[in-house]
Parts: structure tokens; sequence; C-alpha cells
């Protein structure tokens, strides 16, 4: 359960996503790059786009694995293979039964904040009496990448938005909004990685993440 929640809170952070979408991604959405640079969602949104569009972003390998969203997933998937659970071809945030089962559905969002609520109350100082939400998670990824300079379009597209009304209303920050790179800004890589994807064509190079 805690390998399960440090990668979803990472992913929920990195990606920017609703954790209503993120908690319905399934393993077989999660693809890897061909130099292991990273990894790469394709699944579509439930809500924020109704017309069923794919939403795809990528996580990149950060130079600190404390925080790094791959790290924290490849180490999920490293402690399920341990206990001999197989989370292929479900959902990648599997619920837990009464029972300490793994159970085929998938996390649901007031179980993730419940999580959340757990973990921050266990924290010495001041964060163990903050009231923390997943949603919360949104407006602090597009934050971090104002404050590293990455443009309102980059935000907007990493992100998913598709109204600058409804960015600004989370960044509150437009004034340092400036042209950069989102995923790589955030994993702090260079941006050849993320070049090295525009030369594949749709999903080529690719290779499934986890079984």
């Amino acid at each position: 359960m805690y390998a399960r929640d440090q990668a979803l809170f990472k992913a929920l952070f990195f990606a920017g996503d609703r954790a209503a979408d993120l908690l319905q991604v399934k393993v077989s959405d999660v693809l890897r790059f061909s130099d292991n640079s990273g990894l790469l969602f394709n699944h579509v949104w439930t809500k924020s786009l109704r017309s069923g569009d794919a939403n795809v972003f990528a996580f990149k390998r950060g130079s600190n694995p404390l925080i790094c969203p791959v790290r924290g997933l490849e180490m999920y998937f490293d402690v399920c293979k341990l206990l001999r659970i197989n989370l292929a071809p479900g959902f990648l945030f599997r619920s837990i039964s009464k029972s300490g089962g793994v159970c085929f559905s998938h996390l649901e969002s007031s179980a993730a904040q419940a999580r959340l609520s757990f973990h921050v109350s266990a924290l010495v100082g001041k964060l163990s009496s903050s009231h923390l939400t997943v949603h919360g998670f949104r407006s602090g990824v597009a934050v971090s990448l104002a404050l590293r300079n990455v443009s309102l379009s980059e935000i907007m597209d990493h992100i998913g938005w598709k109204s600058s009304k409804t960015a600004l209303h989370y960044i509150k920050l437009k004034q340092v909004v400036n042209p950069a790179g989102a995923a790589a800004k955030l994993a702090d890589l260079p941006l050849q990685a993320g070049q090295d994807c525009k030369h594949q064509d749709h999903l080529m190079g690719f290779s499934q993440a986890f079984s």
C-alpha cells in the first residue's frame, strides 16, 4: 500500500492530472521510452475531455530518485513482483480490500484523499495539521512550472487545460510565466531526451513499461 501511495502521489504531481482520471489508467496505457529515459502515459479523460480525446503526457527520469515519478512507479512494480502481485493488464492503481487483498477495481478518489490525509497526519511539524487535497497537486505542478519560467501554453498543454482562464486561476503567477519546456523542466533533464520522442512515428520505439 505504501509503495502504491508514493507512486500515485508522485504521478499526480508530475502529471497535473485529475485524480479521478489518473486512477483509471491501466498498466497497458503506460509505455517506456526506447532509451529508458522516461514513461509515456496514453489514456482517456473522463471529465475534462468529454469527447473521449486521448491525453498523452510523459514522465522523465529525474536526478532525485526520492521524488522521481519514474523511479516511484518502478519501485511500486518491484514491490508488487516481490509480493507476487500481477497488476497487468488491469488498473495501475488498485484498491485494497478490508482483508488486505488487491482488488481488480481501481482506487477511488475518496480513498486516495484518505490515504493522503493519513500520510500528512503522520508528518512531524507544520504540515501535520495541514489539509492537503489530491486536487491540490494540479495547482502545485502549475505553480512549480511557472516558477521555472515555463510558458503558459506549455503548462496548459502539459496539464491538458483548454482555457487560459482556467490555467491562470490555478497559477496566479502569470507575471513569471516565460517560454521553456514543461516535462523537461520538471525532471531537470536536457531537452534532447524529449526531442528524441518527436522522431518516433506515433508510438513506435516504445515498449510495454510493465508486465
